[in-house]
């Protein structure tokens, strides 16, 4: 385990398998903090401590090494409300990028971002969308005062929202937009606590929401989950995690691994959330988990990395999916394939789910000219001759 020098880490970001931020609470004095790693883990370097104002800190999200954006809650007079904030250089300066509005209420301050300047933000009034960094902001009131959880994002028009009512039975609900942040959709789930802790967007159809269940439920988290984004879904119940709290999910390689507040064990899942099996018992309960576009699993608990595991790809450098392994990844300027069937259709897609590149080589191995890409992440998507498609995030350097 690494220690993360008594800090109660409750989000880490990686946007590489090197550098990463986590935020959370000293558990002797109750300050909020940020803290910074350059080698993977093995160390840390703090960068942030509560202000003047009393900023707790909420959610963070960086989309490259120096780039990012935190969600603060901040104390003003008798209420609490929710900031965003943003940084160009790795943390050392922060700006307000905030929606106008004040949100006063709990202050949720849930964010999830994208290359592109693509920003979403949810509070306990306010579903929040920019598309220029944080400069200007589209905010959708939600009447019914849910208070968002969590957010994560496909595309500058795809993102979705893990919502609680905030109400004593704790019932959650998914917020879905398919406008940029417009209009917003809402399902309701009925259950008692069934909070939403952690929402995915695994690529521009598919959206997961993870309930916090508990004992006093129906004796085990539930996942959430819709294949045509919002129109249909399905409830798989997390049975492996009987009387157990989830606190959130994570997706490596298209492996779902999902972590418990409560017990040691993370559990995978390796056929979309229909069944899962234990995969590592932590020496402390899992507080959060990220994966670095990269390939690299991390999970924190109440006093530091508990784990760090690595792809399974078969070489340095290499993302497989089914029979084809893609490198590398990050890519700089070409990219090859090798795969054990030929390659019918190789699709990239940007940020705001554009097709920037397209491909139908029809052979088992190849390069690809990437040059002309811009630095970020995008979303590769192969199909070959057997019919089998694969989806995984793409790193161009």
């Amino acid at each position: 385990m690494t220690d993360t020098g008594g800090i109660y880490v409750s989000k880490c970001s990686f946007p590489s398998s090197d550098v990463g931020y986590v935020i959370g609470v000293y558990s002797f004095t109750g300050w909020y903090a940020m803290l910074k790693t350059t080698d993977g883990g093995q160390t840390w370097t703090e960068i942030f401590t509560q202000g003047p104002l009393g900023e707790q800190l909420f959610d963070l999200d960086f989309i490259s090494e120096n780039e990012g954006f935190m969600g603060l809650r901040i104390n003003v007079g008798p209420t609490m409300v929710s900031r965003v904030w943003r940084t160009t250089d790795g943390g050392q300066n922060w700006e307000n990028a905030s929606p106008m509005n004040g949100d006063p209420g709990t202050g949720s301050s849930a964010i999830s971002a994208l290359v592109g300047g693509h920003v979403y933000h949810g509070s306990s009034v306010n579903l929040n969308s920019s598309h220029d960094s944080g400069d200007t902001w589209t905010e959708t009131v939600n009447d019914e005062f849910d208070s968002a959880l969590s957010m994560a994002a496909i595309s500058g028009q795809k993102a979705a929202a893990g919502m609680w009512d905030g109400t004593f039975g704790y019932r959650g609900s998914l917020y879905l937009t398919q406008d940029g942040g417009q209009n917003w959709t809402k399902t309701n789930i009925e259950k008692w606590y069934s909070q939403i802790t952690a929402v995915l967007t695994p690529d521009a159809q598919t959206v997961m929401g993870l309930s916090k269940g508990a004992g006093w439920n129906d004796g085990f988290p539930s996942l959430y989950k819709s294949n045509d984004f919002g129109a249909s879904w399905d409830t798989l119940h997390i049975n492996i995690m009987a009387n157990r709290s989830a606190s959130d999910m994570a997706l490596l390689n298209d492996t779902l691994y999902v972590s418990s507040s409560d017990h040691q064990d993370i559990v995978r899942s390796s056929d979309g959330g229909l069944t899962f099996t234990a995969d590592y018992t932590a020496e402390q309960p899992v507080a959060c988990m990220c994966a670095s576009p990269q390939g690299a699993l991390y999970a924190f608990g109440n006093n530091g990395m508990v784990i760090k595991k690595h792809s399974t790809a078969p070489g340095v450098g290499e993302t497989e999916a089914g029979g084809t392994s893609v490198f590398p990844n990050p890519a700089g300027s070409q990219l090859q394939w090798k795969s054990l069937h030929p390659i019918q259709r190789l699709q990239i897609l940007d940020a705001s789910g554009k097709l920037v590149l397209q491909t139908k080589p029809d052979t088992n191995s190849g390069v690809i000219d990437v040059s002309f890409l811009p630095a970020g992440i995008y979303l590769m998507t192969i199909v070959d001759a057997s019919g089998q498609e694969s989806r995984q995030k793409l790193v161009i350097q």
